[in-house]
């Protein structure tokens, strides 16, 4: 029997994220991509491209609108890479939120088409 140890509730959708982070050599780097299995603790996001463990990284995550006003919710905050997967279409990497989530609703939703 698989027993979930972690602390915070996963939300497992996918959610339009922006990371950006700061390599070895000082250069800003940033993917635009999807992030999945969201929570208050962190995220997993889906990429080809990563930051190595340990480097912290700024984490923007769109949530889409629910009304007429077609404004999205926008979560932001700091992570921590704390895990790498290299496998195929679902690469990536997991970052731990090193405090919550700051939320504001400040950006017009627009059609993507996937």
């Amino acid at each position: 029997m698989l027993v979930e140890r972690r602390k915070s509730t996963r939300f497992r959708l996918r959610y339009h994220v922006t990371c950006t982070w700061f390599d070895e050599s000082g250069f800003s780097n940033t993917i635009t991509s999807i992030a999945r299995d969201v929570s208050s603790a962190g995220s997993f996001i889906i990429s080809q491209d990563w930051p190595t463990p340990g480097t912290l990284a700024q984490i923007e995550i769109r949530l889409p609108s629910r009304g007429p006003s077609q404004h999205g919710v926008k979560l932001q905050g700091t992570g921590r890479v704390v895990r790498l997967v290299q496998d195929g279409e679902q690469a990536g990497f997991a970052v731990a939120a090193i405090s919550s989530w700051s939320i504001s609703r400040s950006y017009k939703q627009v059609a993507i088409r996937a």
